[in-house]
């Protein structure tokens, strides 16, 4: 079977840029830059034969066509997240997010102990700037944050 599919760089960059409405979150969610995710939208676009986004002043604004393609593209991306989690090996690693203050003031003394505990366990940590106080576990890598 031969699949006429866009190329996925592409489809993920328009993801990310719809779920953020911002080219800019997305480019940091995917780690490249915001003119690399500007460049992946205009590819689908050729792609497809349309806008997929408006911009308002600065505001970001998904199109028609884009919103129709939005929910089962997401749902193909969480499809094929659960099917290569089933191959993953690292599930004896739990990955932790939180805000660098909270992680040197008190949760570097508490892991420690909990590796003292638990030698055979792996724990990664992002100790990062938070300025919302939430995380999308769905799109996110983390365990617990």
């Amino acid at each position: 079977m031969n699949r006429r599919l866009p190329p996925l760089y592409a489809l993920r960059a328009f993801e990310a840029a719809a779920r953020h409405a911002s080219f800019t979150r997305a480019a940091e969610e995917l780690a490249i830059t915001q003119s690399a995710v500007s460049r992946h939208i205009r590819t689908l676009e050729d792609y497809f034969g349309c806008r997929l986004f408006e911009r308002r002043g600065r505001v970001l604004q998904l199109t028609d066509p884009a919103r129709a393609l939005l929910p089962g593209l997401s749902e193909g991306f969480d499809a094929l997240e659960r099917a290569s989690a089933a191959l993953r090996t690292d599930d004896q690693v739990l990955r932790l997010k939180a805000p660098s203050t909270l992680t040197m003031r008190w949760l570097l003394a508490r892991l420690s102990h909990f590796r003292l505990a638990n030698p055979d366990s792996e724990v990664q940590l992002t100790s990062a700037w938070m300025d919302v106080d939430k995380v999308d576990f769905r799109h996110e890598p983390f365990d617990c944050a």
